[in-house]
């Protein structure tokens, strides 16, 4: 189905179908906690929307939804707070082009207390993890590629906060070295690190031309080495890696995984790697750092203020 129907078609009905979930919570209500709720999504559309989030020995259901930042440019933002947090996971089972998700409904309060647990377990998940079992990821081309200075800003301030728990991470190991980017876009991220951490060398490297051509000439006064390259074949040796394209709409699941092992290896011993992203990761991290022998530092961040959390996640090679 997915090669009938064209990629604006695809996020017309997206779209559609996002507003149709809000005005159906909305309508819904408060739900008798303790019953079963069911929920229908067709695999094409909202896949990417759905999570596990697993803290304390539990598992609920979580989904994103459209909201509306403070210019009210309509958004999917990557943090989540309690408000994402539908129920304990019951079951998802796929019937042709649809899955039926289901929840227990819980209280306000048990979702509330189930949120801090997400916060404080150390090894607390956010697991888009639908995406993969029912083959839902559809990157979204060439888009990805073009880049100005308005949308650069604006990228830069969708990934903030991946920024600031990047620099604090390596405020705390004291560690130093080459930092890498081997999907640079326009090289903002590396950028902002450098101002803060000006200790390290910054090497940034992009498939795209015009996206290094930018980063070249936008960042020319910092000193960061910019660089046209494939991801998939890079030889780039570091001790800072940071993977924030294994992402829903960038790359397919297989494509992904693929790249998360070539590159996990350029690490030299004891270095870091960081993965994240604005859409959900598509790789299984846990899992297959556990299969490479890496250590998981972690795999979600929260805000300053505790009140949202998003996936983050920090690995260490073995020395």
């Amino acid at each position: 189905m997915k090669k009938n129907i064209s990629k604006h078609d695809l996020a017309v009905r997206w779209l559609i179908r996002e507003h149709q979930y809000i005005k159906h919570q909305k309508q819904t209500g408060d739900i008798p906690e303790g019953n079963i709720v069911s929920l229908i999504e067709e695999v094409n559309l909202s896949m990417g929307s759905y999570f596990l989030a697993h803290a304390e020995d539990e598992s609920w259901l979580g989904r994103k939804f459209i909201c509306e930042n403070k210019s009210g440019r309509q958004s999917w933002p990557s943090v989540l707070s309690d408000i994402n947090l539908l129920g304990p996971f019951n079951s998802a089972s796929l019937e042709g082009n649809h899955v039926t998700f289901s929840y227990i409904a819980p209280s306000s309060r048990r979702r509330s207390i189930f949120f801090q647990s997400l916060l404080t377990d150390p090894m607390g998940e956010v697991d888009f993890c639908f995406i993969r079992d029912f083959d839902g990821a559809l990157p979204s081309g060439d888009k990805f590629w073009q880049v100005d200075h308005l949308s650069a800003e604006r990228m830069a301030r969708e990934e903030r906060h991946f920024q600031i728990h990047t620099e604090l991470s390596l405020k705390v190991l004291k560690t130093q070295g080459v930092i890498f980017d081997p999907a640079c876009s326009s090289g903002d991220f590396l950028a902002s690190l450098a101002n803060k951490l000006p200790n390290f060398n910054y090497i940034g490297s992009d498939i795209s031309p015009k996206m290094i051509e930018f980063a070249r000439e936008r960042h020319k006064e910092r000193p960061i080495s910019f660089s046209i390259g494939d991801a998939m074949s890079s030889r780039q040796r570091c001790d800072i890696l940071i993977l924030r394209f294994l992402n829903d709409e960038v790359m397919q699941i297989g494509s992904a995984a693929l790249a998360f092992k070539h590159l996990i290896d350029l690490l030299n011993p004891g270095g870091i790697a960081f993965v994240f992203g604005h859409t959900p990761v598509l790789v299984p991290i846990t899992d297959l750092a556990s299969e490479l022998g890496f250590e998981v530092i972690k795999n979600t961040a929260s805000s300053l203020d505790k009140c949202s959390i998003f996936q983050f996640y920090m690995l260490r090679k073995h020395p």
